[in-house]
């Protein structure tokens, strides 16, 4: 019994930093490729993507932080869920480079789902419902609005 505790432990311990490095990844993956979307992006005029949502040149910070602009983060979710706004000219550069942040985002979203579904599994549906509900309502309350086919004024 001793051994497969201890089994236990090392097997657990070794998948956590398994999902932490994973996590990181992901986020470096997703801001590598922002970087690459906003940087190919600095040939548009800087009016029209201020009236879109971008507040500096380049937004995607390349540090991890905890604080970050909130306005910064809509733009992200905007991009990631409705993709690049009609109105400014991409290079095929900057759409797979937006392509590659979307699937990321995808993905993280995911492994979260599932995540969740798993704790719903081990404790009880009780919290899984209450996750889902939890979760459920930030995205209606947080979800950005489309882009707009007309250039912002």
């Amino acid at each position: 019994m001793n051994g497969d505790l201890g089994v236990w432990i090392v097997s657990g311990f070794a998948l956590w930093i398994a999902i932490g490095f994973s996590g990181l990844f992901l986020i470096w993956w997703g801001l590598h490729n922002l970087g690459v979307y906003f940087t190919e992006m600095e040939t548009t005029s800087w009016e029209l993507r201020a009236a879109l949502g971008w507040k500096l040149e380049n937004p995607a910070s390349p540090v991890l932080s905890v604080a970050g602009d909130y306005s910064h983060r809509r733009l992200y979710w905007r991009l990631a869920l409705w993709g690049p706004p009609p109105q400014l000219e991409h290079t095929a550069r900057a759409i797979e480079a937006l392509r590659k942040y979307r699937r990321v985002v995808l993905i993280s979203v995911v492994l979260q789902g599932l995540f969740v579904a798993g704790l719903g599994v081990v404790f009880s549906a009780a919290f899984y419902l209450v996750c889902l509900a939890t979760i459920a309502f930030s995205l209606v309350v947080m979800r950005p609005k489309r882009w707009t086919e007309e250039p912002p004024k």
